[in-house]
Parts: structure tokens; C-alpha cells; sequence
């Protein structure tokens, strides 16, 4: 229980920070460059996201892995799973880097258009871009060595400190520097490269096993892998069609003002969304070591008490936005944006279905037994987008919001047999085969 505590107060940082530099982004970049600039700047880091599925899935059931095979004992398997991992992230990192420098020359004249930024410009930008995107899959492999040795904690504080000196440097780019978008993707590569590096010291000092190496790498952990891998990569799939590709479609549909109206109204409405990652996320390393474990009775009551507090949480604040968003936007964005109803509501009422599913989605996802969800998450996310993109007729701009709901409805409708099957046995479905 202190173990989860202490990973409730780690993400409580986390969506501190979250809401706080989503929350300043919106004013300190309206106010220097205006609504079209800031859209375009939204769509440029929607790339890295997209760029960001390169590992395949493979860091993130490694981390699973590492994490449960300490759990039961066995370093070896851990030390082969890692070292393993990190070869491929290095062979991955030298090939996104050198196609990144090529499509900046290639696509030159586009970039210009899209971006302002010309020549070598473009080529530096679309580097550091790749650089910022292989320095995440680095930290987050560092995270099956902190969840192993009970740090789940501290791996996420590293993490969310790092993204405020992300935005703090952003926000001393634009103001300080009047900086443009290379300079600020400069930025971001250069704070993402001191991630890593503090992350892996501090690593090795937790777990002398974890250092740097390739004696273990092995081909067939790597094939071992590959299905759960492929599988979980449909996740962030997922969240860029849902996150990135409405942003991308708001854009390119209803041009990039909406952007940042449908950005800031988004952004507002998805706080009860991560008050209720608090909890859920928190126990992913304590619901790996149940399921070893078999104990089906710690997991229905973890499942129980999570999907209580989570729903609860994200339903107050989902009624409090409702209440108080007109007042919160005058005061937030000076009376530049305020909400427009249904877009408004349905965006709040798609972030309090979500705590409905998410809890389910981590007690398979903590232990690679994804597979069915991976399908039904992606197939759920595509379906979003479309009805984004096909209701603009019907709907105009309100249909992005709607597809946003769209998804989450889908979703919960998909898992709800999961998710009685948690509630009642707390091993259900794909978890209760051997």
C-alpha cells in the first residue's frame, strides 16, 4: 500500500504539471504568436508522437518483463530482456535519425510551406525532432529497472520533472529568445538527452545489473516479444489517431484557428481524464506482481477500490468543469476562447467514460495479456477519426468532439465483459489462462 501511495502522489505531480503547462501553453503562446502560428506549432509536435511508434511496442513490454521477471527472481532474464531491448533501441535510433535528416532535404520545399523553416533548417529540425523521440524510448526502458526495485515512484518523478524543465524551456524560447520552431525543438531534444542520462545514473545506483552492455543480448528474446510488442504498439496507435489525428483533423478540415480553440477547450475538458490516471497507473507494478502471484482475490479488491475512486474522481470534476468552464476560460484565456456547447460537454462526458475502462485496460497491459484489447482500442480510435472527419457535414466543427466521445464509447461498450469479469473474479478472461 506505502508503494502505491507513494505512486498516487507521483502521478499527482504529474497531472500538476500536465494541467499546469497545458493550461499556461494556451495564453503564452496565443499572446506571442496568435491562433494560426500556435496551431501550426500544435501540428508540428504531433509529429514526434507519430514518429515515437518506431520501437514497435518493444520498450514497453520490456518493461513488463523486467519488472516481473525481478519480481520472481530471476536477474538473468531481466539482464538478457534489457540489454537485448536496448540494442534494438540503438539500432532503431541510428535509423530513425538518418531517415529524419533525409526527409527534411527531401521534403525541403513542404516543410517550408508548412513551417517557415528552409534549407539545413529543416534538416536540423526533423533531427532533433528524431532525437527527442529516441531519447523517450531510453527513459522509458530505464522504467523496468525502477519498477523492479520498488521505485515506480521515483522513475515517474524523473519523468514529469523533466517535462516541466521541458516546458520552462519552451516558454524561455519564446518569451526570452522569440525563439522559432527550430530553436524550440532544440530545446526539447536537449532536455530530453539530460533525461536519460540522469535516469540511467541513478538506475545503475538502484541495480548495479542494469548498466550499459550487449554480452546478453539475445535474438530469441527478441522474437519471444514480438507478438505481445506488435500488439501493444497498437496503444500508441490509438492515442494519435485520438489525440494527434483530431488535432491533425481539426486542422486540415476546419483550418488551424479551430486548432487552437479545439486544443484549449480539449486540454480543459480532459482534467477529470488524468485525475483519474492518479490512481489507475499507479498500480500497474503492484497488479504485475499480484498476477505472478495468482492471488485473484487482492486483485478483485484492487480492481474494486480503483474503479470506485477513479469514476468518483473524474465524475466531480467532470460536473465542476460543466459548472464553471465559461468562467475558468474568461479568466484562462482573457475572453479569447470560451466553450461552445456541444463541443464542451462532450469532450467532459468522453473523459468521465473513460474512467469507466481505463482501470481494466492496466490489469491487462501491466502483464502483456493485451492482445484483444490492443484490437479493440485501435479499431475504436480509427472509428473516432472517421466519424470525426465524415460528421463536419452534419455536424460542422462539432463533430471532432463527438468522435472524441465516439471512441470512448466504444471502448466501454467492447470491455464491459471485462470489466464485470475484474469486478466478480479479479483473474477474467485472457488473465485466467495459465
Amino acid at each position: 500500500m506505502e508503494r502505491i501511495l507513494r505512486g498516487i502522489g507521483a502521478n499527482a505531480l504529474g497531472q500538476v504539471v500536465t494541467i499546469v503547462t497545458q493550461l499556461l501553453s494556451v495564453p503564452l503562446f496565443l499572446a506571442a504568436w496568435g491562433p494560426e502560428r500556435y496551431g501550426t506549432w500544435l501540428m508540428v509536435i504531433a509529429v514526434p508522437v507519430y514518429l515515437g511508434l518506431a520501437d514497435l511496442g518493444f520498450t514497453g513490454v520490456a518493461v513488463n518483463r523486467i519488472n516481473m521477471s525481478i519480481a520472481a527472481g530471476n536477474q538473468r532474464a531481466a539482464v538478457v530482456c534489457y540489454q537485448s531491448t536496448l540494442v534494438l533501441l540503438l539500432s532503431i535510433g541510428a535509423v530513425l535519425g538518418g531517415m529524419a535528416m533525409l526527409a527534411g532535404a527531401a521534403f525541403g520545399d513542404a516543410i517550408e510551406g508548412w513551417t517557415g523553416l528552409a534549407g539545413g533548417a529543416a534538416v536540423l529540425a526533423m533531427l532533433m525532432i528524431a532525437i527527442y523521440v529516441v531519447g523517450y524510448m531510453f527513459a522509458l526502458l530505464s522504467h523496468g529497472v525502477f519498477y523492479s526495485v520498488g521505485r515506480y515512484a521515483e522513475a515517474i518523478m524523473w519523468l514529469n520533472l523533466f517535462r516541466l524543465l521541458e516546458f520552462v524551456a519552451l516558454a524561455a524560447g519564446v518569451l526570452l529568445f522569440d525563439g522559432g520552431f527550430l530553436l524550440l525543438l532544440t530545446l526539447l531534444a536537449i532536455v530530453r538527452v539530460l533525461l536519460v542520462v540522469v535516469t540511467y545514473v541513478r538506475m545503475v545506483r538502484l541495480a548495479a545489473w542494469a548498466r550499459a552492455g550487449v554480452s546478453a543480448f539475445s535474438r530469441a528474446e527478441l522474437r519471444e516479444m514480438l507478438l505481445p510488442a506488435l500488439a501493444l504498439n497498437a496503444f500508441p496507435i490509438g492515442n494519435a489517431l485520438n489525440m494527434q489525428g483530431m488535432v491533425l483533423c481539426a486542422g486540415f478540415v476546419f483550418g488551424p484557428a479551430f486548432v487552437a480553440y479545439f486544443s484549449a477547450m480539449r486540454t480543459l475538458s480532459r482534467i477529470p481524464y488524468q485525475l483519474g490516471q492518479l490512481i489507475s497507473q499507479s498500480l500497474s507494478p503492484e497488479i504485475g506482481r499480484l498476477y505472478g502471484q495468482r492471488n485473484a482475490r487482492a486483485l478483485r479488491a484492487l480492481f474494486r477500490h480503483a474503479l470506485s475512486a477513479s469514476v468518483g474522481l473524474a465524475g466531480a470534476c467532470g460536473v465542476f468543469l460543466y459548472i464553471a468552464g465559461e468562467w475558468i476560460c474568461q479568466l484562462w484565456t482573457h475572453g479569447k476562447i470560451a466553450p461552445i456547447h456541444p463541443d464542451y460537454s462532450w469532450l467532459l462526458a468522453a473523459a468521465v467514460v473513460n474512467s469507466l475502462w481505463h482501470t481494466a485496460s492496466v490489469m491487462v497491459t501491466s502483464t502483456n495479456n493485451h492482445a484483444r484489447l490492443s484490437l479493440v482500442y485501435l479499431a475504436a480510435n480509427a472509428a473516432g477519426l472517421l466519424i470525426a472527419v465524415a460528421g463536419g457535414k452534419l455536424l460542422g466543427q462539432a463533430a471532432v468532439s463527438f468522435g472524441v466521445l465516439a471512441t470512448e464509447l466504444l471502448i466501454l461498450l467492447a470491455l464491459l465483459p471485462l470489466i464485470h469479469g475484474f469486478a466478480r473474479h479479479g483473474l477474467a478472461g485472457v488473465l485466467a489462462k495459465p
